[in-house]
């Protein structure tokens, strides 16, 4: 399949008067030699996206929070949606959650942040 034709069909799932913002990893993805299904062009182009709501459905927080996560740039890869309908209206990559939910799995002490597994083993003693 030709990068053009690639395109056509990425066209063709978007709704009317949507626009898409790629990435250089993206567009090299896209622009690869390699069409064949499993590549890299055929993952860039199938990755689920969240909106907002459902990724804080996800996290078990506020829309509002979670958009504030997203501005602040902690899902490498959201981007917002241009038009009349929904202008501004945010799309959160999967990988972008997967970097963020190993980030924040990872532990707040190894990030240098404060280690609350000994507060909450102390505040457990301090009930018994």
């Amino acid at each position: 399949m030709t990068l053009a034709e690639r395109l056509r069909v990425l066209a063709d799932q978007l709704p009317a008067g949507a626009s898409v913002v790629l990435d250089a990893l993206a567009l090299r993805a896209l622009a690869a030699e390699d069409g064949a299904p499993g590549s890299a062009a055929e993952t860039a182009a199938t990755e689920p996206v969240f909106t907002v709501e459902t990724l804080s459905a996800r996290l078990h927080r506020s829309p509002s929070t979670t958009r504030t996560w997203v501005e602040q740039g902690r899902f490498p890869g959201s981007f917002r949606l241009p038009g009349a309908k929904r202008a501004g209206a945010w799309r959160i990559p999967l990988g972008g959650v997967a970097a963020f939910e190993h980030g924040t799995t990872a532990g707040a002490a190894a990030q240098g942040g404060a280690d609350l597994g000994l507060w909450r083993q102390s505040r457990q003693r301090g009930r018994t």
